[in-house]
């Protein structure tokens, strides 16, 4: 699509973005098959002479009849283990012909057996094909009650070692206040022993120096005494 704009385009060849780029990425040139072996007039078809050859999809068309999109353009048949359906559109035609053929040969499948292998790289991918599991309903219950289970668990793991560490938290918290009291206590303590040191060092001093005048004035009175008896 170089962005080029036309008017009075014929509705026939009007269809989805998807289907035009479908059809004007190949350079192989095939001409449709037409019901009536009779050649089809493709004159004013945008996609004429570009048309590519898709693995397992024909272009059919009627000349025969009046609908211009079924002679022009026709319909895409598909045949799918000796089956052949139709599709209105080319895209839907070549999707179901890759899915029929990726069932059938599995991881077996290669890039160049498919119309659209970019569609498909998951398949090509390490590992290959992915199975999806698939449960029984009862399977399905037990399943669902072990994941229940599981995370029944890993929420009560969760809210004992949140809990552990409230309790561990708070336990820290009243050591450290009550060693904070200790420390307050002992303080005080040092404080009033040290106060009753000095309490008794002075009194102790008063005493010694009560005693010591005492003694020198019993001394002084024997004194005097012995003057007398003399």
């Amino acid at each position: 699509d170089d962005g080029t704009s036309l008017a009075d385009v014929p509705e026939r060849y009007v269809f989805p973005k998807d289907d035009y780029e479908l059809l004007t990425s190949g350079t192989t040139s095939t001409t449709p098959r037409n019901t009536n072996e009779k050649t089809n007039d493709i004159r004013g078809d945008p996609t004429a002479g570009r048309r590519r050859r898709w693995k397992g999809v024909r272009n059919v068309t009627d000349s025969s009849s009046t609908d211009h999109r079924v002679r022009d353009l026709g319909w895409y048949a598909v045949t799918i283990n000796r089956t052949e359906t139709t599709h209105a559109r080319l895209s839907t035609a070549l999707r179901a012909y890759d899915s029929a053929l990726v069932q059938r040969k599995g991881d077996k499948t290669r890039h160049a057996d498919l119309n659209l292998p970019h569609e498909w790289e998951w398949l090509f991918a390490k590992g290959g094909i992915q199975e999806p599991v698939v449960y029984e309903e009862a399977q399905l219950e037990e399943r669902l009650r072990q994941e229940g289970e599981r995370i029944k668990q890993e929420c009560d793991a969760r809210h004992a070692r949140e809990k552990d560490a409230a309790v561990t938290k708070a336990v820290e918290e009243e050591r450290r206040a009550g060693q904070e009291r200790l420390d307050e206590a002992k303080k005080e303590r040092e404080g009033e022993c040290k106060k009753e040191r000095s309490r008794v060092a002075r009194e102790s001093r008063e005493e010694a120096v009560k005693v010591e005048d005492a003694m020198k004035k019993v001394r002084n009175e024997h004194g005097l005494q012995m003057e007398r008896t003399q």
